[in-house]
């Protein structure tokens, strides 16, 4: 009876019940995704205005300024979108010391955000026959992002990604490649970008490096997202293409139909799939992805809120300050709504529900019971006949 009832209570808390996928489960599940969600919804520190007015304030009224501080103070004026003071501080730079890898990068910073992207292309270049590597191990990928906007994102009269790839999503197999779905099925989803596995972590690395320095380029969000799908996290490439839209991204046809396979694949998940659903309409996608948006904006002006303070007192926080005086105030990051609002583990079909399970239970609970006091009238039955 023992062994029965260890049996029973198995089965109830199995898999086939799912008793074990709760909130916590989820949780993890967002955890271990915490950098790539603050990055594609913008949740990371940033300088604001004030900041760079207290540093020009500083730096202008020193007679004389260094290296450093003369591109301290250049990249003050591009923040604040002065960019004639911040060429006049970098020609003169320029001036002095042609061969300079900063001086040549921050020139090219400062015309692609002047929207002049011949000249920026022009001093990227120089900036990278200097040094190969680049602006934070980026290499190339900053030109090539420059490259981009110079050519538009059509190529022969097909539309391509900053890294010169196609959009368009395909199906099919190929050495590499697994399968989304489990079991015997073998249906492959896979975004435009296909690239060795060896090489997919170093682009990942990469495409997160130029999110962080050049957040509002909308191109990159498209290529984070397929890069995502291609290690199968699917729940955040879907959050990378939703900001590309946001973004204004000039290919929003090709994005909305990316979106549109990953709903579609959701919606055609069967119950034996182990992995998170999203169980709503595309609308709701939507509605719930700029209620997050919304929510990381308002964290992101409690920083510069609380920044503003700390650069009133007359110094200049860095990140790390602000955040800990943040966290004293306990304002929190936002978290992902989406895991505790519309994503859930799919589970196979279970042969009955928890409340039959618990009825079931008591019945064995009373039946245990009952044959334990038939056997001791049977024993008691034995002794009178005796």
């Amino acid at each position: 009876m023992k062994f029965l009832l260890l049996t029973i209570y198995l089965l109830l808390c199995s898999p086939l019940f799912g008793c074990l996928w709760d909130s916590d489960t989820i949780r993890n599940e967002y955890r271990k995704n915490r950098s790539v969600y603050d990055l594609i919804m913008g949740q990371f520190p940033h300088h604001g205005a004030k900041y760079y007015e207290a540093r020009v304030k500083r730096l202008s009224n020193k007679s004389a300024l260094t290296v450093i501080e003369q591109h301290d103070l250049g990249v003050a004026y591009v923040r604040l979108g002065e960019f004639e003071k911040a060429k006049e501080v970098f020609h003169n730079l320029h001036d002095e010391n042609p061969d300079s890898y900063e001086v040549n990068s921050n020139l090219g910073v400062m015309y692609k955000k002047m929207g002049d992207f011949e000249k920026a292309y022009h001093f990227i270049s120089r900036a990278l026959e200097i040094k190969q590597e680049g602006h934070m191990g980026l290499g190339d990928w900053y030109l090539k992002r420059i490259q981009y906007e110079l050519r538009g994102n059509v190529e022969n009269d097909e539309p391509l990604n900053f890294l010169g790839m196609r959009y368009s999503v395909e199906y099919g197999e190929y050495s590499d490649n697994e399968p989304l779905l489990n079991g015997s099925l073998t249906v492959i989803y896979d975004g435009s970008i296909q690239v060795p596995s060896s090489e997919l972590d170093m682009m990942l690395e990469r495409v997160k490096l130029l999110i962080h320095n050049d957040y509002k380029f909308a191109d990159a969000y498209v290529v984070l997202g397929d890069l995502l799908m291609r290690k199968g996290d699917k729940h955040m490439a879907v959050r990378s293409y939703m900001r590309a839209h946001k973004l204004g991204h000039a290919q929003a046809e090709i994005i909305d139909n990316k979106i549109d396979e990953i709903h579609a694949h959701w919606a055609s998940m069967p119950d034996g799939y182990r992995g998170f659903v999203y169980d709503k309409n595309k609308e709701e996608l939507w509605n719930d992805f700029k209620k997050e948006l919304e929510e990381v904006n308002r964290w992101t002006l409690e920083f510069e809120k609380e920044e503003n303070k700390l650069v009133v007192e007359n110094s200049f926080p860095s990140f790390e300050e602000t955040l800990n005086k943040m966290s004293m105030e306990k304002v929190q990051p936002i978290d992902s709504g989406f895991f505790e609002n519309g994503f859930f583990t799919r589970v196979i079909n279970r042969p009955f529900t928890f409340s039959a399970g618990l009825i079931l239970l008591s019945i064995l609970v009373w039946l245990r019971g009952f044959l334990k006091k038939r056997k001791e009238i049977k024993k008691v039955g034995k002794v009178c006949s005796v």
